[in-house]
């Protein structure tokens, strides 16, 4: 099937050329021209259902071949708060637009002061042969109430642990008036220690090269948690932690 496409786009492209001479050479007569012109237009429409049937076997074909290697398949890399996916474990990622390669997402949550607010954070990353993204989002919640004399009272909401750790829970004051907030922030410098060594990754176009020194060393890590520091385009600094799943997954991906 796919040979015949290939030979139906390989003879439309000569009968295009046909349908530009023919129209150079003013082809006397309105029967001979609109026949020309309609010959012309069924061949269009030949050439872009091959191209697009191609396309489309051609990415079958590599989910395919994701799937044959043993791995879950992830068919996007985009990086967002509420990602689903098998997290610290090799993955195949199937991307439309970057194609298809072995990664490992990783992700670390905790609640701290960022953005002058009392704030749930979280890190997610995306660790592949070349490359390292990373998402850093954090949202809080600051809760306003009157209760009697005591006039108005400001509190934070904090988190509680045996819930979902990007979401909120009631702080049970009376008659409060709670404004929520979240955003994502920009990590613009990511460093991390091996050991007794320190790599700070160079950013690359939204992502952090992995270097052959650095892929070497991350593959040999011994299996523990691994400290990350990240500052946020904002200037903050924040400290976190890549878990000891995702450490042992990089001796698959490096």
């Amino acid at each position: 099937m796919l040979h015949d496409l290939v030979y139906e786009s390989l003879e439309s492209s000569y009968s295009l050329r046909f349908c530009d001479v023919a129209m150079l050479t003013h082809a006397k007569g309105f029967c001979v021209q609109k026949a020309i012109r309609k010959f012309c237009l069924m061949t269009l429409s030949i050439a872009a259902i091959a191209q697009v049937s191609t396309a489309a076997i051609t990415a079958e074909r590599r989910v395919l071949a994701a799937v044959s290697s043993g791995f879950p398949v992830v068919r996007s890399s985009l990086l967002k708060p509420d990602l689903s996916v098998p997290w610290s474990q090799p993955v195949q990622v199937v991307d439309p637009f970057e194609g298809t390669y072995l990664a490992v997402f990783d992700q670390n949550y905790f609640s701290r002061s960022f953005g002058n607010k009392n704030s749930q954070v979280k890190v997610v990353s995306l660790w592949s042969q070349n490359s390292v993204r990373l998402l850093l989002a954090y949202r809080g919640r600051e809760c306003a109430s009157v209760r009697g004399s005591y006039g108005l009272r400001l509190h934070t909401n904090f988190f509680r642990s045996d819930r979902d750790p990007f979401r909120f829970f009631d702080d049970d004051f009376a008659d409060s008036v709670c404004i929520t907030s979240s955003d994502t922030q920009k990590i613009v410098d990511l460093s991390l220690k091996l050991g007794d060594r320190v790599f700070r990754l160079k950013e690359k176009g939204n992502a952090f090269l992995v270097t052959e020194e650095l892929a070497a060393a991350l593959k040999n890590a011994p299996e523990k948690n691994v400290r990350i520091r990240l500052i946020a385009d904002n200037g903050e600094t924040l400290d976190s932690e890549i878990g000891v799943g995702t450490v042992k997954a990089w001796k698959s991906i490096y």
